[in-house]
């Protein structure tokens, strides 16, 4: 459960503090995942964002959506990504 909550916040804490849109968020959440947490690296993460770049809609979903899938594999945890994005 600390893992969720831990995901949650991350998420939560860098886009309710954000101004400028989703592109603005994205070096938080890669300062965040990648130097601060170290979940995945900085290769995977650039590999995560031009994979995002690719998708049609807002990339700060793809990236969180993407982030959260690599951190365990399990579906859920993009899941709660998106949903920390869309509320905050």
């Amino acid at each position: 459960m600390t893992i969720i909550l831990t995901i949650v916040l991350c998420f939560f804490k860098n886009i309710f503090f954000d101004f400028g849109g989703g592109n603005a968020v994205i070096p938080l959440i890669k300062n965040e995942v990648v130097v601060k947490k170290r979940w995945i690296t900085e290769d995977e993460f650039n590999h995560l964002l031009i994979l995002a770049n690719t998708i049609p809609g807002p990339s700060i979903f793809q990236v969180s959506a993407s982030v959260g899938f690599v951190i365990n594999s399990w579906y859920y945890w993009s899941t709660i990504s998106i949903v920390c994005c869309i509320f905050a």
